[in-house]
């Protein structure tokens, strides 16, 4: 992904992020609104050209916004989607996201992890009631749903995923 690439894509999700912010303002509950933040940083982590310095830090910028975005204690977003890179990036080249049932597979269990982390971290930070991780499966779902169509959007801002495309055959070398 080349710098000009990694700009826009964080303008989008800037955008995004505002949006759906908004939306939350007249939804019944913040667990019915897709989390963009979260999706930007997988498809980071998906990302076939990438470096992981220019995605570490894209990640922690767009949980940065985030934590503003959303009133959380700033660095709560920021470590969780750091730690949600991480992951991704390490199990990039063993997962096939192919496909958008696949892919909203994958988008419903980093969200749950997700969910997960967040909650202790607030807790830890905001003391927050660990009962609120009772709101993470409906997240999960509304994650999933929305999977394929702002993945897509991303795949056409910042270039193909693993498994896509060429690199396909070249990531794959080396798996059992």
């Amino acid at each position: 992904m080349t710098g000009q690439r990694t700009v826009v894509l964080l303008l989008v999700v800037y955008a995004l992020l505002a949006i759906v912010g908004a939306l939350a303002t007249v939804l019944p509950t913040r667990a019915l609104c897709p989390e963009i933040a979260l999706y930007a940083v997988l498809y980071l982590g998906l990302a076939v050209q990438r470096s992981l310095p220019v995605a570490a830090t894209s990640a922690f910028f767009v949980g940065y916004l985030a934590d503003l975005l959303t009133g959380a204690p700033k660095g709560v977003f920021s470590l969780t989607l750091l730690l949600i890179l991480l992951s991704t990036r390490l199990l990039a080249v063993r997962i096939d996201v192919r496909g958008p049932w696949r892919m909203a597979g994958f988008v419903a269990a980093a969200s749950i992890v997700s969910g997960f982390l967040v909650t202790v971290v607030r807790g830890l930070v905001a003391d927050v009631p660990l009962s609120a991780i009772a709101i993470v499966p409906l997240q999960a779902l509304v994650n999933a749903v929305f999977a394929p169509i702002v993945m897509s959007l991303y795949r056409r801002i910042g270039g193909p995923i693993v498994g896509e495309g060429q690199d396909a055959g070249r990531l794959r070398v080396g798996m059992s």
